[in-house]
């Protein structure tokens, strides 16, 4: 009973962080707003950038699958001996399952760290992962680039070399 409630603590720990990241980010003072398309996925109506540059791979799970309730962003650029035990502390989160992991490459130069994206979802078959490779742009931009690729409700930022507890 106490692991439960302390796994329920840290998952509100969690929303509420999200929730007040989303709120400064809808708020009229911040320079992001929910025309930019920064959570809403569903509206907006600005231009998006031209990032040619940038290659998506499928995700591993249907297109017909229900969208997940939070998109778990991890930004990556050559931090591959912490991945697994990242995404790992996200599937150990046994109360709550409706997530997907969106993986963002940011330039990363070590050729093991793309060659083990590109077979990440074989690791962990039953889990939403999707990856991009992007040229190196920093931790933000892939933030972003991960967010406006995400299907979530509610984002949730992790870096790769970042562990949920519980």
């Amino acid at each position: 009973v106490g692991m439960r409630r302390y796994k329920l603590l840290i998952w509100f720990v969690i929303c509420f962080f999200v929730i007040n990241t989303i709120t400064y980010l809808s708020s009229s003072h911040s320079r992001y707003s929910r025309r930019h398309n920064i959570y809403n996925k569903h509206g907006g109506h600005h231009k998006k950038e031209d990032r040619s540059d940038e290659h998506i791979e499928s995700p591993p799970y249907s297109v017909n699958d229900t969208d997940p309730l939070v998109s778990v962003i991890m930004p990556l650029y050559n931090q591959l001996e912490y991945l697994n035990e990242a995404i790992q502390s996200v599937i150990n989160q046994e109360d709550f399952t409706d997530y997907e992991i969106i993986i963002i490459n940011d330039g990363s130069t070590e050729w093991a760290t793309r060659s083990l994206l590109s077979h990440i979802s074989d690791s962990f078959p039953n889990v939403k992962i999707k990856t991009i490779h992007k040229t190196k742009g920093g931790l933000s931009d892939a933030r972003n680039v991960g967010i406006k690729a995400s299907r979530g409700k509610w984002i949730l930022p992790l870096d790769a070399d970042d562990m949920i507890s519980g």
